[in-house]
């Protein structure tokens, strides 16, 4: 061990937008709709990956697939 530094066991956090798309992706499976067009001040490519991202991290999200269609981001329930 050096004087120097010291390593401190312990979770990474969370990010903010990370959180964002999670909630996204839980408002959408707590509707009833069968697919949603998701509206957000982001980059149609930005909030496809990462709406993607939560989906995959996330098991309670495996029954959505994310769809990017002319610019615009949707939302399915598979």
């Amino acid at each position: 061990m050096s004087d120097e530094y010291r390593l401190v066991p312990g979770p990474i956090p969370t990010t903010k937008r990370a959180t964002v798309y999670a909630q996204i992706l839980q408002d959408f499976l707590a509707g009833k709709a069968q697919t949603a067009r998701v509206e957000m001040r982001r980059k149609p490519t930005t909030l496809y990956i990462g709406l993607n991202n939560a989906r995959k991290t996330d098991d309670r999200f495996a029954s959505i697939t994310v769809h990017q269609r002319g610019g615009e981001i949707w939302l399915k329930r598979a």
